[in-house]
């Protein structure tokens, strides 16, 4: 496991989120005690409690705080924290406050047994529930990698943790904070709910009229595998020229790798990196395939009219959808995140097209009546 600790700046950042007086405070992963220190010395807590896996960290914090109760336990391990002595003196829990390890080294995902059964998730979300179904904190605040937000490894283990508690991004804190680590993080309150919380669209329901479709196709080719050949190719580097202009102009033309291409009417959305200053979404058109790499969505359309109302109500979202863009390190965009943003924001339902077509195959969904008279822009090779 990582160890950067809270430097001062987080833990004050974090005892200032705490905007009333709690009656304990505990840190399941509580390293060399700083979010503790900073939360006791705001609000002079006479009950503190500290749980870390590192035996020498727990020797420096009791040293340093012979006052508090400091215990060595896994913050992964229910049994481990049941076994302690923080969990037998502390009763009911106050406040939390939490800055778990980020990184996972070699592992891709862990796995956490609840009450509910299984899940699977990141390191840091791991010891963020495990904290929460062992000590039930009535409030807690925790330092979170950007990625625990968002991604499709954490999408479970994000509903199950807001079926209990709901939470709010409170900041987005400097990616150099950690010193040697530089990972996008955010300040983030965990309230105990009253009810099980209810997601947004279920609260007001679908909109009016029947959702239209659409379908997201993820790009496929792996720039540095391209070879030159006779189909237009489109990379993040060409989203700028390419809206800007009104017509597709694509920078090199390559072989067809057979997957990845779109035709007919779509929007082009980066899948990694950020979204261009100058970049707004603008709908396109193709008779031909069109090949995409690898750093690119296509969100495709069944006719124009269809595409204009797309492009209009994601402008009407704007902040919103460029706030897809996500991770703690590099940013991006999942197939999955893409197509819940689509049903939650516009009148659209996405589905995904499989990745193997033939080459010259139409990439658009079937639709005849949408074949007839569509106005043609032609793809034209870069200068």
């Amino acid at each position: 496991m990582d160890a950067y600790y809270s430097p001062p700046s987080i833990a004050e950042a974090v005892a200032g989120a705490l905007t009333v007086a709690p009656a304990n405070v505990l840190d399941p992963s509580c390293g060399g005690g700083e979010l503790l220190r900073a939360v006791a010395d705001r609000f002079r807590l006479p009950r503190v409690f500290g749980v870390d896996a590192d035996e020498s960290a727990v020797r420096s914090v009791r040293t340093r705080f012979p006052e508090w109760i400091v215990s060595r336990g896994d913050a992964t391990s229910s049994k481990s924290l049941s076994r302690t002595r923080v969990a037998r003196l502390l009763g009911a829990c106050d406040a939390m406050v939490i800055n778990p390890p980020f990184s996972m080294n070699r592992q891709r995902r862990v796995v956490t047994v609840t009450d509910d059964g299984e899940l699977s998730s990141s390191q840091a979300m791991q010891h963020l529930i495990v904290a929460c179904c062992e000590f039930e904190p009535a409030h807690a605040i925790a330092v979170l990698p950007e990625s625990l937000l968002y991604s499709e490894l954490d999408g479970a283990a994000r509903r199950w943790l807001q079926n209990t508690y709901e939470l709010t991004v409170l900041a987005e804190l400097d990616p150099d904070a950690f010193g040697g680590a530089r990972a996008r993080t955010h300040l983030i309150r965990l309230e105990r709910a009253a009810r099980p919380q209810v997601p947004r669209s279920a609260r007001e329901g679908t909109q009016p009229g029947a959702r239209r479709a659409l379908a997201v196709r993820r790009g496929s080719l792996q720039m540095f595998r391209a070879q030159p050949g006779r189909v237009p190719l489109l990379h993040t580097t060409d989203l700028i020229p390419t809206l800007t202009a009104g017509a597709i102009v694509a920078s090199r033309r390559v072989r067809s790798v057979g997957s990845g291409q779109t035709a007919g009417y779509f929007v082009l959305v980066p899948r990694v990196g950020s979204f261009p200053r100058e970049f707004r979404v603008s709908l396109m058109h193709s008779d031909s395939p069109v090949q995409l790499s690898d750093c690119l969505f296509s969100i495709e359309f069944f006719s124009r009219s269809d595409g204009h109302r797309f492009v209009r109500e994601v402008r009407r979202e704007w902040d919103s959808f460029i706030g897809l863009l996500r991770g703690t390190g590099a940013a991006y965009v999942t197939l999955a995140r893409l197509r819940a943003w689509i049903a939650e924001n516009t009148s659209f339902e996405a589905f995904s097209v499989g990745p193997k077509r033939r080459s010259g195959e139409s990439t658009r969904p079937s639709n005849s009546a949408c074949q007839r008279n569509r106005p043609r822009l032609d793809v034209a090779a870069g200068s």
